[in-house]
């Protein structure tokens, strides 16, 4: 582990790496993280769940942020990350976390970063959300928690129509280039989908919560949920499934957090078409001495037909969420990432097929122009 000092966002900051090893050689440090000033570093070993046998070293730095000197532990793991645990509550009552998000959520000036909106299960049936304001401080916010008032632990009773946050997925939607609004999708106590939208950014006590109008059938069930960047702006993709049978709606969603339109794209890839996953990857032709390459993340996403469960196809969608065929032939691919595979700096595909009993992942790779001749053989 080493320190290099760092200006981000105008302000001097101290970046703490970590150069892990191969069997002969360090590879590149891999940042743990940012403090306003490293004072000190001491390699220790604690028990934890991703460590229980204390195989990986861990860290504890001595550091100081504005006016504050704190002990922070970093929890080596055998991911090569290291993670410092976040459990604010004091209460002696037991209590779990349901849900965690990143996003922009802190006003007061600083370096920019991440701060971390952490949702805990709470007592009778009321949960606290608590917010870590990340590099401008790392502290917890007030020292105590928020509640939202739509969101319910439905397991120790509330409201019927609240959002149950056992199983709720949570996504940071952008406001702005430096604010983010937290959206939190789920289903109710009976059963039904439920969406909202809340501005940790206020304090308090309680932060302001609407609740979305429907998208979606009543018997619906929501899986999974992300933003992308496509088409030149951002778009909340929402996993459903209907009777057992997926659905993938592309949302255009306000600074507000609330939904504009939302589109099931199996509706404009054709009848019998079933659409399961969508992500935003730089896919244009580019050319080495183009006048304006392409920038922009383009929207892509993988679907079948319903009576070919195992000749999934991927799709380009345009603005207006035309699709153009890209690549037949992707087996039973239900999954679509994007991600540097070979460090070539382009976007790569992958694709995971889980319609068997082992997953398989399956790389298709973006080529520079000089490997033109040799990509994919």
């Amino acid at each position: 582990a080493y320190v290099q000092t760092r200006v981000i966002g105008g302000a001097n900051r101290y970046e703490l790496l970590v150069a892990y090893g191969t069997t002969d050689q360090l590879v590149l440090g891999v940042s743990a993280g940012t403090f306003g000033k490293i004072i000190s570093l001491i390699r220790a070993e604690f028990p934890d769940s991703n460590d229980p046998f204390d195989v990986v070293s861990d860290l504890v730095g001595l550091y100081q942020d504005g006016q504050q000197t704190a002990v922070t532990i970093l929890h080596g793991s055998t991911q090569r990350t290291m993670l410092a645990f976040f459990d604010p509550n004091e209460s002696p009552v037991p209590t779990i976390f349901r849900g965690v998000v990143a996003g922009h959520f802190n006003d007061a000036a600083g370096p920019r970063g991440l701060d971390m909106i952490a949702i805990e299960d709470g007592e009778a049936g009321a949960p606290r959300v608590w917010r870590s304001n990340g590099p401008t401080g790392t502290e917890v916010m007030a020292g105590m928690a928020n509640t939202v008032p739509l969101l319910g632990d439905c397991a120790k009773g509330s409201p019927v129509r609240n959002l149950c946050i056992d199983g709720a997925v949570f996504v940071a939607w952008p406001m702005s280039e430096t604010r983010d609004r937290v959206i939190a999708l789920g289903q109710d106590r009976a059963g039904d989908p439920r969406i909202i939208t809340f501005d940790p950014h206020v304090q308090g006590g309680s932060h302001p919560a609407t609740m979305w109008p429907d998208v979606t059938a009543r018997n619906a069930r929501i899986r999974a949920a992300e933003v992308v960047r496509g088409a030149g702006k951002p778009l909340l993709l929402i996993s459903i499934s209907i009777l057992l049978e997926a659905h993938l709606l592309v949302c255009e969603v306000g600074a507000d957090g609330m939904p504009g339109t939302c589109t099931d794209i199996a509706e404009k890839v054709g009848a019998d078409a079933i659409c399961t996953h969508a992500t935003a990857a730089r896919i244009a032709p580019v050319t080495r001495f183009m006048d304006a390459p392409p920038t922009d993340r383009e929207l892509l996403a993988i679907c079948h037909q319903r009576g070919s469960p195992s000749a999934t196809t991927l799709y380009r969608l345009d603005a207006a969420l035309k699709p153009t065929e890209l690549l037949r032939g992707l087996s039973a691919a239900r999954e679509l990432r994007i991600g540097d595979i070979d460090g070539n700096g382009i976007d790569d595909l992958l694709t995971v097929d889980r319609e068997t009993s082992v997953p398989t992942l399956r790389i298709y790779r973006q080529c520079t122009a000089r490997e033109a001749k040799t990509c994919g053989r």
